[in-house]
């Protein structure tokens, strides 16, 4: 699990923005040479600007061969 923020301030602007994210990685290994993977993420964005606002949601799947 990742958690994360940051704060995007402008200089020379009225704006300040606040990031936030969350995600969780799963690996399943099927054998010793081959993974599945998988990460759900989130992110929001807020800002003092209207209209610039987020919230994104991203699922990631894959798999690893690895020798």
């Amino acid at each position: 699990m990742k958690v994360g923020w940051g704060l995007d301030d402008y200089v020379g602007f009225n704006r300040e923005d606040k990031r936030y994210s969350a995600s969780l990685a799963l690996v399943y290994k099927l054998s010793r040479t081959m993974q599945l993977t998988g990460e759900l993420r989130e992110d929001l964005l807020r800002s003092n600007v209207a209209g610039a606002d987020y919230t994104a949601t991203t699922f990631l799947a894959g798999m690893r061969l690895q020798r």
